[in-house]
């Protein structure tokens, strides 16, 4: 089984994708998930990648482009491009040429398929670099202290900070979870 990531690997993660986030000029959310992708230098493609395969990342030399599924809504398109952008920053050997392929996550974890412990690993970080990448600490912190959802219910905040940036109720309960807001 693998390890789950450690504290600090996600707080190097957090801190690596607030730094991406500024000097992207990026100053509140909805993070815009597009133009952290061309500050990287990766171009994005929408594409036809079958049932099972949510997106992909594929890096030669400098070039990168990560494709991501055209059957996609907008908030998993967003979440698709961040986590192959994680194992482009987390992942890649630079140098060489590398290829990502993820699946839908149900997909994955109900396969037959064997997945050792750095793919899972591997897995994990690029799911923590994307949930920290479209939903910055930071950014949660300034948001959840504004007046209009000081006082919300929990349901009516998650789901209001959901909408605010881009992002499904789920991933922002799970991140809000991680943030030791939600308890």
């Amino acid at each position: 089984m693998s390890r789950p990531i450690s504290g600090l690997k996600l707080r190097q993660v957090a801190d690596l994708t607030f730094q991406m986030v500024t000097n992207a000029k990026i100053t509140q959310a909805p993070v815009d998930v597009d133009v952290i992708a061309k500050y990287c230098g990766v171009s994005v493609e929408k594409t036809d990648l079958g049932q099972d395969v949510t997106g992909l990342l594929i890096a030669q030399g400098d070039d990168a482009v990560i494709a991501y599924s055209a059957n996609q809504g907008e908030q998993r398109r967003r979440f698709t491009i961040a986590h192959e952008l994680g194992h482009f920053v987390l992942h890649r050997d630079e140098g060489t040429d590398t290829v990502f392929v993820d699946k839908d996550f149900i997909v994955k974890y109900r396969s037959n398929k064997l997945y050792s412990d750095l793919e899972l690993r591997q897995e994990q970080e690029a799911n923590a670099f994307a949930a920290s990448l479209l939903m910055p600490r930071e950014f949660i912190f300034e948001e959840i202290s504004k007046d209009r959802v000081r006082n919300l219910p929990e349901a009516e905040l998650i789901s209001e900070l959901a909408k605010t940036f881009n992002v499904s109720v789920p991933a922002m309960t799970f991140r809000l979870s991680n943030l030791n807001i939600l308890y």
